[in-house]
């Protein structure tokens, strides 16, 4: 009954999200990925002529990911507990405060951040706060908050953030308020108006328990994107070679199904990221890969990065990863090693 239901809720959020797919593309090609597993955006995105069908993790089997930590997901996915489990190994953001069903609760005991009044003089203090949903991902619902002297600034507008802090405290999502992370000289040169995360994956081996990168992508934020770096709304996905670090080629999805565009150099600025290395990546990987394998039951995660002038921070965690702006650069499936990893999970077909 269990597996039935989970299955029910699946289809649910896959219906969901298919409809959200509003673009006209022929019927036939339609149902060819459908009948497969994939949304219909999955033809303007993969290349299944050149790799076929079966060399991607469908979007099926991605929602189905969310199995492979169960429950223990949740240390990842409540950023609360995220920084209260992770941050013996690298520095998360500060959680100052919750707002949830009309309170404002503090989280961080020196600031006693409880009320409206408390965090307008804390941003004004150190000119920043963040916003964000207490769960989930993907850059939705950031709001960055900022004082420049003499006003206030909502994502780089000024205006009076009363008004959408009284909407957040009376809405259903809770709300966390965090520390700002600011980004070094490198992520910044890349685009400086928006804070460019680095979103590695990974893996632990189903055999070994060693830790291991399937992909890694910078994500490079656009005038389209602003205040933030996503890739849904504009911003670039560049390959990492998880083995050096070095940027490889960028792609722009257009909205509404009207294809992407491959390039090295920024869509705005004209700089060229293809062929920079970012800077420490071998000493980031190796703690990395010490936190995933210290909790062998959390074999599948998501780490999203910011690079910062000496060292990184880690601002959240994924339990199962979003792959289309992953795989858009490499097929999943190619490699032996994921396909052997999603096996021992049950998430695709074969013998483990």
């Amino acid at each position: 009954m269990t597996k039935r239901f989970q299955d029910l809720r699946r289809m649910r959020v896959f219906i969901k999200k298919e409809l959200q797919f509003r673009e006209h593309i022929p019927f036939l090609r339609r149902m060819a990925v459908l009948k497969r597993g994939f949304f219909s955006e999955a033809n303007v995105i993969y290349d299944f002529e050149k790799y076929g069908y079966k060399a991607y993790l469908t979007d099926w089997q991605r929602l189905r990911t969310r199995e492979i930590n169960g429950q223990f997901g949740l240390m990842l996915d409540d950023k609360i507990i995220f920084e209260k489990v992770f941050s013996c190994h690298f520095h998360v953001p500060q959680n100052l405060c919750l707002m949830d069903r009309g309170c404002i609760y503090p989280l961080e005991s020196s600031q006693h951040l409880d009320s409206f009044s408390a965090l307008f003089h804390y941003v004004k203090e150190v000119n920043g706060l963040v916003l964000k949903p207490l769960r989930g991902g993907g850059g939705h619902g950031i709001i960055f908050l900022k004082y420049d002297g003499d006003a206030f600034a909502v994502n780089g507008e000024k205006k009076d953030p009363r008004p959408l802090l009284e909407k957040i405290l009376l809405g259903e999502t809770p709300y966390l308020a965090t520390d700002v992370i600011p980004q070094g000289s490198f992520a910044s040169s890349l685009y400086p108006r928006t804070i460019n995360t680095l979103r590695i994956v990974t893996m632990l081996d189903p055999d070994t328990g060693k830790a291991f990168i399937p992909s890694t992508v910078q994500r490079i934020g656009t005038i389209a994107s602003e205040p933030t770096d996503n890739c849904e709304l504009g911003g670039l996905s560049v390959h990492v070679d998880p083995g050096t670090g070095e940027l490889g080629e960028g792609v722009v999805v257009h909205p509404r199904g009207k294809g992407f565009t491959w390039m090295q150099h920024h869509p705005d600025t004209k700089e060229r990221f293809t062929g920079r290395k970012i800077p420490g990546w071998e000493k980031m990987t190796a703690i990395i890969f010490k936190a995933a394998e210290a909790y062998p039951y959390l074999p599948y995660v998501g780490w999203d990065i910011v690079l910062g002038e000496e060292g990184f921070s880690v601002i959240e965690g994924n339990s199962y990863t979003g792959v289309d702006l992953l795989q858009v650069h490499k097929p999943f499936l190619l490699d032996a090693r994921i396909r052997r990893f999603y096996q021992a999970y049950g998430i695709i077909p074969g013998k483990f």
